[in-house]
């Protein structure tokens, strides 16, 4: 299978989302091969889940005073606020997807596939399988405040935080891979 790769820079939280569901229709389409895209954010962003509840987990006065923009991302999971990272995204139609049907068997194996990347860069990963809701560290609507299943952690902190979604007969996971971390 020919694969495209597509670094596209840095561009607005917006344009960043709307390019991932723009490449998803195009892959389902058959007009672009499964791609991997590398991308930053600017201004700093705040992606939301597909079914995260805005209201109760981001204080929009706060994000505005710090000039961070806040969207919706098209996968599921924890708020993530992106600055100092690097997002990848994969994508591929579901027609010539490879993958398990199963979110979860195929997000362990996109999971291996990061792992292997930090292995090569001689970056020590560890790939975790939390034991059922024993695994969630914390009760914010963060992203990096709680470990799921096939996560990658260093020193046991989690370092990439991914999600996957299927639509338009297509599968995006995306994540971030943290570069630093500004608590505050």
């Amino acid at each position: 299978m020919k694969w495209r790769y597509v670094d596209t820079g840095t561009s607005t939280g917006a344009w960043n989302m709307a390019a991932d569901e723009a490449i998803m229709r195009h892959c389902a389409a058959g007009l672009v091969p499964p791609t991997l895209r590398f991308y930053r954010w600017s201004p700093a962003t705040l992606t939301l889940g597909y079914f995260q509840r805005a209201e109760r987990d981001v204080d929009f006065d706060a994000c505005r005073r710090q000039g961070i923009d806040v969207v919706r991302r098209l996968t599921g999971g924890r708020a993530v606020l992106h600055d100092h990272e690097l997002t990848y995204s994969i994508i591929m139609a579901k027609a010539n997807c490879p993958l398990p049907e199963s979110v979860t068997e195929s997000y362990r194996i996109l999971s291996r596939g990061l792992a292997e990347g930090f292995r090569i860069l001689n970056l020590p990963v560890a790939m975790t399988r939390p034991a059922p809701r024993a695994g969630k560290l914390g009760s914010s609507g963060a992203c990096f405040d709680a470990l799921s299943a096939w996560e990658l952690a260093a020193d046991g902190k989690k370092i990439v935080g991914s999600a996957q979604a299927r639509r338009y007969d297509a599968l995006v996971q995306h994540g971030s891979i943290l570069n630093d971390l500004e608590a505050d």
